[in-house]
């Protein structure tokens, strides 16, 4: 089952964005397509919402992203949402769950980051590549934290760490910290590969 949000922007043009739900809200093809609803339901003057079915959406099919976990693959999601987030400076009043959902992406990518079928090499490039989103992020972290403090069901020890890394002043730190104990998983994951 797929749900579709109607965005009616100022000009009165209409926007039909299909979000598939049967997915899972934290799936990786359900991520995507919202994310090209971003901006222009930022900019919507209106927004109306259905969960009508309008398509069945095949996860499983040949060259879907939402099974691609290569490094190429991650770093092209924080390209997205990079540019959503720079996109977004640009829009005024900008609600802030838009800033605590785009943090919950950075989330999800960072729980995807075991995942990833690469070379050693590839795996630290795309760290520091999130490592450049997270930066960006921290900026807004004082808006980030309320929501987060709100919303956020996560253990204790990675609730210490994501509020460190929405930190602007102690952001690169606490990342540099988190990149230092995941590539150490990612070699024990790999040593018996050499």
């Amino acid at each position: 089952m797929t749900s579709m949000i109607l965005i009616l922007t100022d000009c009165g043009s209409s926007i039909q964005v299909r979000t598939p739900s049967c997915t899972g809200p934290k799936s990786r093809a359900a991520s995507r397509s919202r994310n090209m609803s971003v901006i222009p339901m930022l900019n919507a003057k209106k927004l109306i919402y259905t969960d009508q079915p309008l398509a069945k959406y095949l996860i499983n099919r040949k060259g879907n992203s939402m099974g691609d976990v290569s490094a190429p693959a991650m770093n092209g999601e924080i390209l997205v949402f990079k540019s959503i987030l720079s996109q977004a400076e640009h829009i005024e009043n900008v609600p802030d769950m838009f800033y605590y959902r785009m943090y919950e992406s950075f989330r999800y990518m960072l729980q995807q980051m075991p995942r990833l079928n690469c070379s050693r090499e590839d795996f630290e490039i795309a760290m520091d590549y999130l490592g450049t989103y997270s930066t960006k992020l921290s900026a807004y972290g004082s808006i980030i934290r309320p929501l987060y403090q709100q919303y956020a069901k996560v253990r204790p020890l990675e609730k210490i760490r994501d509020l460190e890394l929405m930190n602007s002043r102690l952001s690169a730190y606490a990342f540099e910290r988190l990149k230092k104990k995941m590539m150490k998983e990612y070699d024990e994951k790999h040593k018996s590969d050499n």
